[in-house]
C-alpha cells in the first residue's frame, strides 16, 4: 500500500481507490477522479464500485491523511456533462460509471452509479433515449411520399406538405430543422448506381440535422447489386458517407416488416393492422427497443450492447447517429508520373480531387463523381481505379499515372497516337480514362484478343457512341507497342 502525495502530478491518469485506516464512518473508502478541464475531485464512497446498488458518496475537499491507496486502475476518460461526470476505466470488466450530483434541500449528494445499479433500481424500465418536449410534435410528411410511416401511439401530428428536402422533416417557422430520406434496399442501390444519392445526401447536408433511413440489412442493398459488382457499390457507399459526413445512416430491417405490414390486406392477425407502427426506423423516438416476442428483445438488447461503444447523441427527439469523426487535415506522400507529390488535406478527400486540386493534374475528367463513369480513371500501381472514389490517403506511398504522365519526350503515348488515327472520340470528356484502361491493359498483355480490349474498357462509358473505333484504336495500340 501507498500514502497518497499530493506532491504527484495530476497528469498521473489512474483512478485512485484508498481505504481509511481509523475510522468507524458508513463511508470508509476515498476515490480521487481527474476530470477533463476540471482537475481532481475527492470522494467518501461507501464501496469500491456500484455492483448491485448506487453507492452514495460524499465530496472531500482533499485526500484524507489517513487514507491508504489499495488500487490504481488507468482511466481511459473521464469527463463532466452538467451535473454528472462520466468515468471510463482502462480494464474488461466493471468499466463504465457515473458519478451524479443533486440536491435534497440544501443538501447535495454524489451517487455513484454503474449500468448493473441503474438496471436494478428500475427492474424493466428501459431509459428513454429521447426527451419529451411535453406537446405533440408536427412531423411533415411530403405528399409525394405515397406510403408513409404512420405514428400510432406516438405524441405526434402528421401533416403533408410539398418538402423542399426528404420525405419526412421537422419545420419551425417555415424553415426545415431536421429531414430522412427514406430509401428501401433497391432504392438505395440503384439511387447509388445512378448518381442520383450523392445530390440527395448533398441536398440533406444542407440542413441541422439530416439522415437516411435504409429499411432493410446492409446484406440486403448488396443482394440488389444484381447488374454490379458488390464491392463496387460498397465503394460507391462509403464513399458518400465520408463525403457526406453530415446525414446519419440508419438500417433497420424492422422498417421492412412495418412497411409490408400496412400493405397487406385487412384480417388475419394483429400483424395485418394497416395502423401498425413502424418499429425501428422512425428517427422521432426510439423505436427500435420495443418488445416484439422473446428472441425479438433478445435481439434487440444485443443489439443495443452492440452499439454501446458508439453511444448515440440525442437533440431534441431525434436520434442522431454520431457523424464520421476522422482525424483532421494529414500530410499525404505519393509518387504522380514519377515524381514525387506531397499533400495536406482532409482524409475524405478522393485522389480526383487531389489530382485536379492541389497537383493540378485537370487531365483526368471529373464527371459523375460516383464511381460510374470511369472518366477519372487512372493507374494505381499500374491498375485501373476510378479516383472519384478512391481516398486520397489510401494511395500513401503508392505510385499513380495520370494522362499527362504516359507520354515520353512530349511524344505521344502510342495508344493516343491510335486514338486519333481511328477517331476513337469525340467530345473527349471520357477518352482519358479510355486511353488509361487499355494502357494498363497492353501493360499486362502484349497480345490481347478483341474481347480483352472490349472487357478492358467496359467500366468506360462513352455517351457519344464511340466504342466500335475505341476497340479498333486499342487494337491498332497493341500492334504498334510491338
Amino acid at each position: 500500500m501507498a500514502r497518497y502525495d499530493a506532491r504527484r502530478a495530476a497528469s498521473d491518469a489512474t483512478f485512485w481507490i484508498g481505504r481509511r485506516s481509523a475510522t468507524t464512518s458508513r463511508l470508509p473508502y476515498v476515490v480521487r477522479l481527474l476530470v477533463s478541464g476540471e482537475g481532481r475531485i475527492f470522494l467518501a464512497v461507501r464501496d469500491t464500485w456500484p455492483r448491485g446498488t448506487d453507492v452514495f458518496c460524499h465530496q472531500l475537499p482533499s485526500w484524507p491523511d489517513d487514507a491508504e491507496i489499495i488500487e490504481e486502475v488507468p482511466i481511459e476518460a473521464c469527463w463532466r456533462v452538467g451535473a454528472a461526470v462520466h468515468l471510463v476505466l482502462r480494464r474488461p470488466r466493471q468499466r463504465r460509471s457515473l458519478f451524479v450530483w443533486t440536491r435534497k434541500g440544501e443538501r447535495t449528494l454524489v451517487f455513484w452509479r454503474s449500468e448493473a445499479s441503474m438496471r436494478r433500481a428500475r427492474p424493466g424500465i428501459r431509459v428513454p433515449l429521447a426527451r419529451d418536449f411535453g406537446e405533440r410534435l408536427t412531423i411533415a410528411i411530403d405528399s409525394g411520399e405515397r406510403y408513409p410511416w404512420r405514428f400510432v401511439g406516438r405524441p405526434v401530428t402528421a401533416e403533408r406538405r410539398r418538402l423542399p428536402v426528404g420525405d419526412y422533416a421537422l419545420v419551425v417557422d417555415e424553415e426545415v430543422t431536421a429531414a430522412v430520406e427514406r430509401k428501401t434496399p433497391q432504392d438505395l442501390a440503384s439511387a447509388a448506381t445512378g448518381g442520383q444519392l450523392g445530390l440527395t445526401l448533398a441536398e440533406l447536408g444542407q440542413t441541422r440535422h439530416a439522415a437516411i433511413v435504409v429499411e432493410g440489412r446492409l446484406s440486403d442493398v448488396i443482394k440488389e447489386a444484381d447488374r454490379v459488382r458488390p464491392g463496387w457499390l460498397m465503394n460507391i457507399i462509403a464513399a458518400l458517407q465520408v463525403e457526406h459526413p453530415r446525414v446519419a445512416w440508419i438500417a433497420h430491417r424492422g422498417a421492412v416488416r412495418a412497411a409490408a405490414a400496412r400493405h397487406r390486406p385487412r384480417g388475419g392477425d394483429r400483424g395485418d393492422r394497416m395502423d401498425q407502427p413502424l418499429r425501428g426506423a422512425a428517427l422521432w423516438s426510439h423505436a427500435g427497443h420495443r418488445r416484439h416476442g422473446s428472441r425479438g428483445a433478445r435481439q434487440g438488447r444485443a443489439a443495443a450492447h452492440h452499439r454501446r461503444g458508439n453511444e448515440t447523441t440525442l437533440r431534441g427527439t431525434i436520434v442522431v447517429m454520431p457523424p464520421f469523426r476522422g482525424p483532421e487535415a494529414v500530410d499525404i506522400s505519393l509518387t504522380v508520373n514519377g515524381q514525387r507529390a506531397t499533400a495536406h488535406l482532409p482524409p475524405q478527400r478522393s485522389l480526383l480531387e487531389l489530382l485536379r486540386g492541389p497537383l493540378g493534374l485537370t487531365g483526368t475528367k471529373l464527371v459523375c463523381n460516383a464511381g460510374n463513369c470511369g472518366a477519372c480513371t487512372v493507374l494505381v500501381e499500374d491498375r485501373p481505379v476510378y479516383s472519384c472514389i478512391t481516398l486520397a490517403v489510401a494511395c500513401q506511398g503508392k505510385r499513380v499515372e495520370t494522362i499527362e504522365g504516359i507520354s515520353k519526350d512530349g511524344a505521344l503515348h502510342p495508344v493516343q497516337e491510335a486514338f486519333i488515327d481511328h477517331d476513337a472520340y469525340q467530345c473527349g470528356f471520357c477518352t482519358p480514362g479510355q486511353v488509361m484502361s487499355i494502357v494498363s491493359l497492353l501493360r499486362t498483355t502484349a497480345k490481347p484478343t478483341e474481347d480483352e480490349m472490349r472487357r478492358a474498357v467496359t467500366g468506360n462509358l462513352c455517351r457519344c457512341g464511340a466504342y466500335v473505333n475505341i476497340v479498333r484504336a486499342g487494337m491498332s495500340a497493341a500492334r504498334r507497342s510491338k
